[in-house]
């Protein structure tokens, strides 16, 4: 088979150029996959010519390439990125792993520091109770004081009473 390049054209299994005349091997399959939509159309890029038209014209026969552009670096460098990558995503996972564990850690020491807070607070709140308590106290005994207070001036202030006297004298 024959084919006429009216356009050049980049394909899964290699460039085609304007004008050149290729012989393509019928019995590859990869081939006329790769060159099937190019013969069809309203403009083709390829046209289809007999065997007479294609000796007058510089006839080239296709290989295809050894390697297409999207496969151009060798395996071993790949399969170097594959590792590389998961090298990457175990240092990742391990990274997250390590983040979760200290993220446990500070959640226990957050519910610790919790429970002493409530505690404090507790525990401030029965202070507060014992001093109001100990406030009133301290009230009522200033008030008791001021009361014996107004009691004793009032007792140094009343007259006392002269000494009954019995008739006897006192020698």
């Amino acid at each position: 088979m024959f084919v006429k390049c009216l356009s050049t054209r980049h394909t899964a299994v290699g460039t085609f150029r304007f004008g050149v005349v290729y012989e393509i091997d019928p019995k590859d399959h990869k081939v006329h996959k790769a060159i099937k939509p190019l013969l069809e159309g309203d403009s083709p890029a390829l046209e289809e010519v007999s065997k007479a038209a294609a000796g007058k014209a510089r006839v080239t026969q296709f290989t295809p390439e050894a390697s297409s552009p999207r496969r151009s670096r060798p395996a071993a460098d790949l399969r170097g990125d594959v590792a590389k990558l998961e090298a990457a995503l175990q240092d990742s996972q391990d990274k997250e792993a390590a983040a979760t564990k200290r993220a446990t850690e500070l959640e226990a020491e957050l519910n610790v520091a919790q429970d002493k807070e409530a505690t404090a607070t507790a525990r401030s709140a029965e202070l507060e109770a014992e001093l109001n308590v100990a406030q009133d106290k301290e009230a009522a005994a200033a008030e008791r004081l001021a009361e014996l207070e107004a009691e004793l001036t009032a007792l140094k202030a009343a007259p006392t009473p002269a000494p009954a006297s019995d008739g006897k004298a006192k020698a």
